[in-house]
């Protein structure tokens, strides 16, 4: 039983504001992120006015898309819990995305709002100001309630610490996710009296085990007997930890790992076990399928599986329950801890299985893998406009193996090798685009001893609020490589309409309605404006050097860069 078990000290705070900061102090909270600072933080500003150096590091978030996909960005490198606060309702209606986003990709986050004074004179918070009576709502919680795992509103000084220990307990327990708290006005400014909480949290995160020993040896029976065994894996490296566990179970189990649209490096990509990223290729030989935290697997409308296809689900929630419809099949669940489930897997492994011809299988796999992708690389080194496919090539011969990617959908993952868990990340399902320039900026938070690059194209790169990104950049100092693909054309949907038309007339035509974004701005000019150096590219010859070139800036100067490519769109 640990020291300060029930122990309780006294908060040194004469309002709300101090102590909630005091609290979160104690409760190991690194950053506050304050997105947006409005009428409802005068007590939080007043709190750090007198004790700015004890409390948790204040950020200051220009924005919200961007503040609020950083403070994702950091929680998700750091595998830590940070806090951040919301304007009342104008805030939380720009940061719902945000919201959403760490709600799909299952990162926890203590979310505040103010909520505008509810008195309109007589007390220090009350309405000084027009909107005050247009900020305020009926339910302000019911914006977040969907994507959120609770929401409540603080009403009282003897709520405050319940409801910081239970906020956070119900963020990190898994599934983990984020939490919402409103904060009134005048309740963030009341004053607080002898006021003691424990020293430590009197409730704990709930932690997911691992699935009964039953469903464990049912499902090594069934992958043991298989013939043509396949793991498909998405969201798994959220956990450090799980990437090693999830190698040590496919060596013992000679079993292939493909990474089903990942949103973080899962499996080394260099390993002779990581089949690459195409589903299609294995789907219809597949007997038995071991899902691992994989929401979307392949897509039904374009893939099928065999009827007598036995698949194994491993999350610690199988069914996606947050997900309104999902229809993917799920023979056998396994509901736990990942990593902890997959070790509890190999222990029941009953010999190493040292499948001869499997391996010879995927030795051919691999080599026409690298075979094809050395053709992708001969065809697109010469082409105008750029290739993305020759963009991707070109990062990867210049990136160090503890470097940290972040994109959005656009970074082509066979011409990269990624071997470190914590070094690729990806957006979440939720498709809420433009969170990876302000979730870049918190992975360079949370390591700044990395080098942090950004991948998107011109679209989402506008989704990103670029002048907001580039501003927070330089104020908190956190020099990332930004590299846009910029086609000039909002390239998904050109491709879903390709393929949703029945008259082919979308392919027959450059020029689709409503995608095509030309003449686009000068990104490179946006970066300059924060203080940081731009470069366009339009050469694919001049890639390389320019890369060099850019990464020298950042790394002698310490400041941020973007590189403006000009690429070519889907075919």
């Amino acid at each position: 039983m640990m020291d300060n078990h029930r122990k309780k000290i006294t908060l040194n705070a004469n309002q709300i504001g101090e102590a909630l900061l005091e609290l979160l102090t104690l409760r190991n909270i690194e950053y506050f992120f304050a997105v947006g600072s409005g009428t409802d933080f005068p007590a939080i500003i007043e709190a750090y006015l007198e004790k700015q150096s004890h409390y948790p590091k204040p950020i200051i978030a220009v924005h919200e898309l961007p503040g609020i996909a950083m403070a994702h960005g950091y929680a998700m490198v750091a595998e830590k819990t940070p806090c951040i606060m919301l304007h009342t309702i104008v805030g939380g209606a720009l940061g719902v995305m945000g919201i959403i986003n760490a709600a799909r990709a299952k990162i926890p986050l203590y979310v505040i709002a103010g909520r505008t004074a509810i008195t309109e004179k007589g007390q220090k918070g009350s309405r000084s100001h027009i909107v005050h009576w247009g900020q305020e709502s009926f339910d302000q919680g019911t914006m977040f309630r969907e994507f959120v795992k609770w929401d409540y509103e603080l009403r009282a000084p003897e709520q405050l610490e319940t409801l910081v220990d239970r906020g956070l307990a119900i963020s990190q327990s898994q599934p983990q996710g984020p939490v919402y708290l409103a904060l009134p006005v005048e309740i963030s400014g009341a004053p607080i009296i002898d006021h003691k909480v424990y020293q430590s949290p009197q409730l704990t995160p709930v932690t997911a085990g691992i699935p009964d020993e039953l469903s464990i040896k049912k499902a090594i029976e069934l992958l043991s007997k298989a013939n043509n065994p396949i793991i498909l894996v998405s969201m798994l490296g959220k956990s450090s930890a799980a990437v090693a566990a999830l190698v040590n179970f496919a060596e013992a189990m000679s079993i292939g790992v493909i990474e089903s649209n990942p949103s973080y490096m899962n499996f080394p990509q260099n390993h002779p076990l990581h089949l690459g990223f195409d589903v299609s290729a294995y789907l219809n030989n597949a007997d038995v399928i071991l899902l691992i935290e994989t929401p979307v697997p392949w897509l039904p409308n374009n893939q099928t599986l065999s009827d007598n296809t036995i698949v194994i689900s491993l999350s610690d929630d199988p069914l996606y329950s947050q997900y309104p419809y999902r229809s993917f099949p799920n023979d056998l669940s396994l509901s736990g801890d990942p990593s902890q489930t997959l070790t509890a897997l190999l222990k029941q492994c009953p010999v190493q299985q040292n499948n001869t011809k499997r391996l010879a299988q995927y030795k051919k796999c691999r080599q026409f893998n690298q075979k094809t992708r050395q053709i992708n690389i001969d065809e697109s080194r010469n082409l105008t406009p750029i290739s993305p496919i020759w963009v991707a090539h070109c990062l990867s011969q210049v990136l160090q193996p503890l470097d940290i990617v972040i994109t959005e959908f656009i970074l082509d993952l066979t011409q990269t090798c990624f071997t470190q868990a914590g070094t690729y990340f990806n957006h979440a399902s939720s498709g809420g685009l433009g969170w990876s320039l302000g979730a870049a900026l918190g992975a360079k938070l949370a390591k700044p001893d990395r080098r942090v690059f950004c991948v998107v194209g011109d679209g989402t790169y506008t989704f990103g609020v670029p002048v907001a990104t580039h501003h927070m950049s330089r104020l908190h100092d956190l020099p990332v490589f930004f590299i846009v693909l910029n086609n000039a054309a909002w390239d998904r949907t050109r491709m879903a309409s390709r393929a949703f038309s029945n008259r082919n007339t979308a392919d027959n035509k450059n020029n689709i309605p409503l995608c095509e974004l030309s003449p686009t701005p000068a990104y490179e000019d946006i970066c300059k404006a924060a203080g940081g150096y731009g470069e366009k590219v339009t050469d694919p010859n001049e890639l390389p050097s320019a890369l060099i070139r850019a990464l020298s800036i950042m790394e002698q100067e310490n400041k941020q860069v973007l590189l403006n490519v000009i690429t070519s769109k889907s075919k």
